[in-house]
């Protein structure tokens, strides 16, 4: 099985960390654009969704096999 180097995995996390973020500013510029206070629920329920998102993600690359002893627990 190929394992990639903790640079690589890196650079995965960073990524999808900003592209799980995306609607999360999206959502937040048109609530500040329409007035917060009516749209303050739609901003949690997408601040929460987010939130799920970004600790799944993070959790699924946390167990890809990586070649750095150093960092985590998969290493070969």
């Amino acid at each position: 099985m190929m394992k990639m180097t903790r640079s690589y995995l890196l650079k995965l996390q960073l990524m999808c960390f900003l592209l799980v973020h995306i609607p999360l500013l999206a959502t937040g510029l048109y609530a500040y654009r329409e007035g917060l206070s009516g749209h303050l629920d739609m901003v949690v329920v997408v601040f929460l969704a987010t939130l799920v998102t970004a600790l799944a993600i993070w959790t699924a690359l946390g167990r890809l096999p990586c070649q750095d002893r150093a960092y985590g627990e998969n290493s070969a």
